[in-house]
């Protein structure tokens, strides 16, 4: 008598149980995007209380550096997937490789592009049409910011590698950590208390970037506590053609919708910048509440990306499919339900965020 065979979802049930939920994935990593983005509107908003221009120096600034966020997800995100597929294949071995090879050619590509990005900020601010009186401003953290963003991609990296072996926690509590120390450096160097020196964008530019320098010393030692991935020189830059073209032929395509779309805001800041710093200053505060719209679908889709790569590296391509249309459907669901509540609840976010009755109404008529 032959053995009746078992129904997909049976099946499907037993192999899910061999990879983490996507609830234990998922609800870290929203918690961590949600610290980075309230890390850049930290920014934001407690200069709100120093003065417009500085919001909308800054806010230029950051779009700047967004767009060279996205060219450090070429890598990032094929790291991810790459070696979350690799793990679901048994291949511990070749994972690792992936993980030097990822860490060696992001931070090569990130330092050429943060030299790159101090020496022409000028003239790139320039270019974005931007006033005489938010230059001095926006140059500086652009500069500062910029020449440190290195630090960024090395993190985003190694976010990427622990992601994908599943310890989504370590680095939301690296976020964690990094917001802290962010905004307590932004009130001492804003509201100068105990007599520290107030040193406004400049300061804040400088806290942001320690922060991230803190936090990468905690990646290096979690990675290499976890996983045994010691920071070692001679192995990163020892890049492997095979590993690298796996990468880019993941990320590069996974990355460009955010390329896309970070271009498109950029053409958006520059037409806004001929209309005056308070209408440069009311997009920059609606586009950081915006932001939080975009949380949950982000979450669900980092969580999906390792369920998905585990089960393609295992052979389970029914369970791949079904994961990604769960994933769809709820990331859609809560996407209309939170683009509702924060277009409900705009003007008193606002009301609650800005100093001026002026600042105020621009941005309450974005939302609409």
């Amino acid at each position: 008598m032959k053995p009746q065979a078992l129904p997909f979802q049976k099946v499907q049930a037993k192999r899910e149980r061999n990879h983490p939920s996507l609830f234990t994935l998922t609800w870290p990593i929203f918690i961590e995007i949600s610290l980075y983005m309230l890390m850049g509107s930290a920014d934001t908003f407690m200069l709100s209380q120093y003065s417009d221009n500085s919001v909308a120096a800054v806010g230029v600034s950051n779009q700047l550096l967004n767009l060279l966020i996205v060219m450090f997800s070429f890598i990032t995100t094929g790291t991810t997937i790459v070696i979350a597929q690799l793990l679901g294949g048994n291949q511990q071995k070749e994972a690792t490789q992936v993980a030097y090879v990822s860490l060696g050619t992001n931070f090569l590509i990130s330092f050429v592009i943060s030299l790159l990005m101090f020496v022409l900020a000028v003239p790139i601010l320039h270019m974005m049409g931007l006033s005489s009186a938010l230059m001095p401003d926006a140059t500086v953290f652009l500069q500062i910011v910029g020449l440190l963003s290195f630090i960024q991609a090395l993190i985003m990296t190694y976010s990427a590698i622990l992601k994908s072996y599943g310890f989504t926690r370590d680095t939301m509590y690296v976020t964690i950590g990094m917001n802290l120390l962010n905004v307590t450096g932004n009130y001492l160097v804003i509201f100068g208390p105990f007599g520290f020196p107030v040193l406004g964008v400049m300061g804040v530019a400088l806290s942001t970037s320690f922060a991230r320098f803190i936090g990468l010393m905690a990646m290096i030692f979690i990675v290499r506590h976890r996983m045994g991935l010691r920071f070692s020189v001679k192995r990163m830059f020892h890049i492997q053609r095979t590993h690298l073209k796996k990468l880019l032929k993941i990320g590069i395509p996974s990355a460009g919708e955010q390329l896309s779309y970070n271009g498109s805001q950029m053409i958006i800041t520059l037409f806004i910048t001929f209309m005056g710093t308070q209408a440069l200053a009311a997009k920059v505060y609606t586009q950081n509440l915006m932001m939080f719209i975009m949380l949950f679908g982000a979450a669900i889709s980092q969580g999906t990306q390792i369920l998905i790569g585990r089960h393609i590296g295992a052979k389970e391509f029914d369970a791949a499919y079904h994961r990604c249309m769960k994933s769809l459907y709820w990331a859609i669901a809560i996407s209309l339900l939170s683009s509702t509540a924060l277009s409900l609840s705009s003007t008193h976010l606002l009301a609650f965020s800005l100093a001026t009755a002026i600042s105020f109404k621009l941005p309450a008529h974005c939302f609409y």
